[in-house]
């Protein structure tokens, strides 16, 4: 792939990442997927509903329902648009603490598993 002109900036979700899936009907039925929390932040700032934030080695990916507009938002979003600076700080912080929560959550879940330690009575 050819490297775009200095200060060329993408236009687009498929130009910034080629390798992103690219708006076709298939992909309207499938969840969208994002480990970028500002990414994140903006599409539910623009009401697009959270199904579940996972955590992945240290990395939290949250799934949005597959509503119509989501992957055009998504590129809008890289093509810079403009959202209310209130409204984006507000689901950026509620999207900060459910990282934290999500975390702590599998912190105790892992620190609840039993430990293969060998006692031996005699």
């Amino acid at each position: 792939m050819e490297n775009p002109p200095r200060g060329h900036r993408p236009q687009s979700l498929t130009e910034r990442f080629p390798s992103s899936r690219k708006l076709n009907p298939m992909n309207a039925t499938k969840p969208y997927l994002t480990s970028e929390l500002e990414l994140a932040a903006y599409l539910k700032c623009r009401g697009h509903k959270l199904l579940s934030a996972k955590l992945t080695g240290k990395i939290v990916t949250f799934e949005f329902g597959a509503e119509n507009g989501i992957r055009k938002d998504a590129d809008l979003y890289f093509g810079g648009v403009e959202v209310s600076a209130r409204e984006l700080f507000e689901a950026h912080r509620s999207l900060r603490a459910l990282i934290q929560q999500v975390k702590e959550h599998a912190f105790q879940i892992g620190s609840e598993k039993p430990r293969n330690e060998h006692h031996h009575s005699r």
